[in-house]
């Protein structure tokens, strides 16, 4: 309130001072020196016992000296009183509404947003047919164990007797190194003649598990087992110590095609887009996909490399035949909320899904937008009015109740004032949030 004042104060001297350079220059008249009457003859000394004696008519020395007095002289100071009276007249008009109560009402107003949703029917263009390929390498997470294995090979039985013989599924045979061998099945030995041996092939194992029991040919080689049986050999592998080992898994295969597939289909929205003209916008296509890795869930191997292959068709639409549809369901849903709302954001429509029939669309769409209420000049003036003598709480609980008010706040500007004012010293803002 002081900074007010002292600007007002300013403000009135300097109008002041500027008329004040609009009037004349006026120059104050100095008093004349008295002139030393001019004598005949010296002046004698009076007798003090002569009493002072003056002649009638003759005017009094100090009387001859006094002032003139011109006509400029009195119109300085009538100019003088004029800008004193001016000035005060001109800083009581200024300085007197900051001596009055006033009041500033701020209204925040109500903003509504309204949603809307449709399947909205239109007419498509078919677009050509695309087809992609998108191949890649994965690296694989998982982690197989694998317990000690016996190495595996076959054993050769020669029979030079001229029966039958049998070997029993079982037998142990020594090696040359000192590994031990087991047959796993009977084998029976065709009789020999002269000519030729009989002979018969069987699966056998290494007794002690582990990469010792691979064996090369022949490390078997000799009679054994009974008369006229000889036996050999071929090499023997597969044996191994415990050991962990990389591992395709289920996840493996399902993240990289969720991976290729996400980027299989950018690459192909991008192709199908291509073909659209101006003011068009791209249906959801149709897709037709196959995918082949060259692993399987379970196998071991350290990466696994998957290819996917998709053909889609699809169609496109004009953008302005939903957003017409879909704004005028929103225009009728905003007039429900009554007269005063206007649009404080442009409509916001969003496509959910869409479905084909050859050539025919059904669109899922969305759509919102904000309204805000305004205030007429009417409607101010009116609150200001209705405003004017109540006490600041009942000024408050009176506004917020009103049509189209979401906040509002109220200061009273002067000493020990909780009255609202007359309405022409209430000041009406509206603060409008930003959207």
């Amino acid at each position: 309130m002081d900074e007010e004042i002292s600007k007002a104060l300013e403000e009135a001297l300097n109008i002041v001072q500027e008329k004040a350079r609009e009037q004349p220059t006026l120059a104050l008249p100095f008093a004349q020196e008295p002139t030393e009457p001019q004598h005949s003859q010296e002046l004698s000394a009076p007798d003090p016992q002569e009493p002072a004696t003056t002649t009638q008519g003759e005017s009094s020395p100090i009387n001859s000296q006094s002032f003139p007095r011109t006509a400029h002289h009195w119109l300085w100071i009538a100019s003088l009183a004029v800008g004193i009276s001016s000035l005060t007249a001109i800083t009581v008009w200024i300085l007197f509404p900051l001596f009055r109560p006033m009041a500033i009402v701020t209204i925040i107003p109500i903003v509504t947003t309204i949603q809307t949703s449709a399947t909205i029917n239109v007419q498509g263009r078919a677009l050509a047919t695309v087809t992609l390929k998108q191949t890649r390498t994965f690296p694989t997470t998982g982690t197989g164990h694998q317990d000690a294995e016996s190495a595996h090979g076959s054993v050769i039985f020669y029979n030079a007797a001229p029966s039958t013989q049998t070997i029993p599924a079982g037998t142990l045979l020594t090696g040359a190194d000192g590994v031990q061998i087991v047959t796993e099945q009977d084998a029976t030995i065709p009789a020999g003649n002269l000519a030729t041996n009989g002979q018969i092939t069987i699966p056998a194992q290494a007794v002690q598990p582990g990469p010792a029991g691979n064996i090369k040919a022949g490390d078997l080689y000799g009679p054994c087992c009974r008369v006229n049986v000889f036996v050999a050999n071929g090499a023997f592998s597969g044996g191994h110590n415990p050991r962990m080992f990389p591992q395709v898994t289920q996840a493996d295969l399902r993240s990289a095609t969720t991976t290729l597939q996400a980027a299989l289909m950018q690459s192909m929205i991008a192709a199908l887009q291509v073909q659209l003209q101006s003011g068009e916008a791209l249906a959801s296509p149709t897709c037709h996909t196959t995918t082949n890795s060259d692993h399987q869930a379970g196998e071991e191997a350290r990466q696994v490399t998957t290819a996917i292959t998709a053909t889609c068709t699809s169609l496109a639409y004009r953008t302005q035949d939903v957003d017409v549809q879909l704004r005028q369901r929103l225009s009728t849903l905003a007039q429900r909320l009554g007269d005063g709302y206007i649009l404080s954001s442009d409509p916001q429509i969003s496509i959910q899904m869409s479905r084909s029939a050859g050539t025919h669309l059904s669109i899922e769409a969305k759509g919102h937008v904000q309204l805000t209420y305004q205030f007429s000049q009417n409607q101010l003036e009116t609150i200001k009015r209705t405003l004017a003598g109540m006490g600041k709480a009942q000024a408050i609980a009176w506004l917020t109740h009103q049509r189209g008010v979401q906040a509002v706040s109220i200061e009273i500007i002067g000493n020990h004032v909780t009255t609202m004012p007359q309405d022409s010293a209430i000041r009406c803002t509206i603060l409008y949030a930003q959207a």
